[in-house]
């Protein structure tokens, strides 16, 4: 590990401080050729008033609406959607990430052609990381955990 990883994963760190979620904090930062071009971190969309979204309830079993997951942009889409330049610039970035991407923000990955994920932790539901890492082998991405 490097001064500049250090430093690109305590951006993404400091990112996640900007979730409103109280139970899962994750934040992210895409870079190429050393330069930063996005941050994001977990939460509802931006025009969504945040008293709507029921933050505490992680019941599955009850209502769509009633649960927060339905509101979560996760961290490594809105570093993309943060982003203000072309798409294409993010071809062949690296995406720093407190905790390693789901699949679905994997595919994403992978349509952008990111050329590497460095993770703090593994997510939580490794079926969904070892689908992910999965999907980056196949895509040519590398993966990492970063060791602190």
């Amino acid at each position: 590990m490097t001064r500049k990883e250090l430093y690109y994963m305590e951006l993404a760190k400091t990112a996640a401080q900007q979730s409103k979620d109280p139970s899962t904090k994750v934040g992210s930062c895409i870079v190429k050729d050393g330069k930063v071009l996005s941050l994001g971190w977990n939460g509802p969309p931006r025009a969504i008033d945040d008293s709507l979204v029921p933050f505490t309830c992680r019941d599955t079993t009850k209502p769509l609406k009633e649960q927060k997951y339905p509101y979560i942009v996760h961290a490594e889409m809105n570093a993309v959607l943060n982003y203000g330049g072309s798409l294409l610039d993010l071809v062949d970035s690296t995406l720093y990430v407190t905790v390693s991407p789901c699949h679905d923000c994997a595919k994403m990955l992978c349509q952008l052609k990111i050329k590497e994920v460095v993770y703090l932790e593994e997510y939580q539901r490794s079926e969904m990381w070892e689908m992910s890492k999965y999907l980056f082998d196949c895509c040519g991405i590398s993966y990492r955990k970063l060791e602190e």
